[in-house]
């Protein structure tokens, strides 16, 4: 139900959504999808969230990926745990819509600003007038 509402949310808020049931089915959905920000819960079966933050990081294809930890774990230890897996976020149930959407686009600005940066940097080579000191 609550992915149901959350999806809801993000639909009319103009974002295309894909859910998971599982931690498992989430790996599969972000690497077959690419998503530019994943809402991730701590609790769920199979890997908990952590794990799958901890496996999206590790994975060069998904570790620039914007992670924002939904969940009901509100104790300072999670909180903590989700920052350390990988987390640019971390929201708990029930969350306020407004700041939801706040964060998300918080964090879809990150995830752009730095896909700017990245292909700046692919196309700048190191002989090029500006990688020279004083130039």
């Amino acid at each position: 139900m609550n992915r149901d509402v959350l999806a809801a949310h993000l639909t009319r808020w103009g974002c295309t959504v894909q859910t998971a049931a599982s931690g498992a089915e989430a790996l599969d959905v972000v690497k077959s999808w690419h998503p530019d920000v994943i809402l991730l819960d701590v609790v769920m079966p199979g890997p908990s969230g952590f794990e799958v933050s901890q496996a999206l990081q590790a994975d060069p294809a998904t570790r620039h990926i914007p992670i924002i930890f939904l969940t009901a774990l509100s104790d300072e230890e999670s909180k903590v745990m989700g920052f350390d897996t990988g987390a640019r976020d971390y929201i708990t149930k029930p969350f306020n819509a407004a700041d939801l959407a706040a964060r998300l686009g918080a964090r879809l600005r990150d995830r752009y600003a730095e896909d700017a940066l990245r292909a700046v940097r692919a196309v700048s080579s190191p002989g090029s007038p500006g990688d020279r000191p004083g130039a």
